[in-house]
């Protein structure tokens, strides 16, 4: 099977609703990768930069709730 856009833009999306933004932002990265049209290259880099930052916050709020257990 050759994995297409659209193929890897499916992926993404599935994996942003499980919550799974690392994931997720691997996948538009190829999605990326897999065009040429300008506008979806703009839209995968947009729900890139939005998946990872969704993962570092919520790796970051994991990492404090972990620290005000352990007080």
């Amino acid at each position: 099977m050759r994995l297409t856009y659209k193929t890897y833009a499916e992926s993404a999306v599935k994996a942003e609703k499980k919550g799974h933004y690392l994931e997720a932002a691997k996948n538009w990265a190829d999605a990326k990768r897999h065009t040429a049209v300008q506008k979806n290259i703009e839209y995968c880099q947009h729900r890139i930069d939005f998946c990872e930052r969704h993962h570092f916050r919520l790796k970051s709020m994991s990492q404090e709730q972990t620290n005000e257990t352990f007080r």
